[in-house]
């Protein structure tokens, strides 16, 4: 807000959902390429790119982009602080998405090739369930 306006004098806008394409890139047998994807889609794609990339690591994404996950899995050996230190810190990295409302249902365990997770993101497009997020 501006020094010389006043709460009247702002507009309450209702913001309607937009359907935008994005792009998402790949390597695929050694080609690159791009698929067109609409909010839904781009929303899945952005949460594994998110919850993959180690906050704080590139220089490329803001301090807010990313997880600490890997950080927490790497330092801490008792499996049911990760487990409750888990949900917390997936939906701290998800809820930064301005679509993203939250998380519920959340169940994770530690199997042989990893930490999973199960949860279901809610959204502003709606709920989408997530199985199987290696972490």
């Amino acid at each position: 807000m501006y020094p010389f306006e006043t709460e009247d004098e702002i507009l309450d806008v209702d913001l309607e959902l937009e359907e935008k394409e994005y792009r998402e890139y790949g390597i695929k047998n050694g080609d690159i390429g791009s698929i067109k994807v609409s909010n839904r889609e781009a929303l899945k794609i952005w949460v594994q790119h998110a919850l993959q990339t180690a906050r704080y690591r590139y220089e490329i994404f803001s301090e807010n982009y990313g997880s600490e996950l890997e950080e927490l899995i790497e330092k801490v050996n008792d499996a049911e602080y990760i487990k409750s230190e888990m949900e917390r810190m997936v939906e701290d990295c998800l809820k930064e998405n301005v679509h993203v409302t939250g998380i519920s249902e959340f169940t994770c365990e530690n199997t042989k090739d990893g930490w999973v997770c199960n949860f279901q993101l809610n959204t502003e497009y709606g709920e989408e369930e997530y199985s199987n997020v290696k972490i």
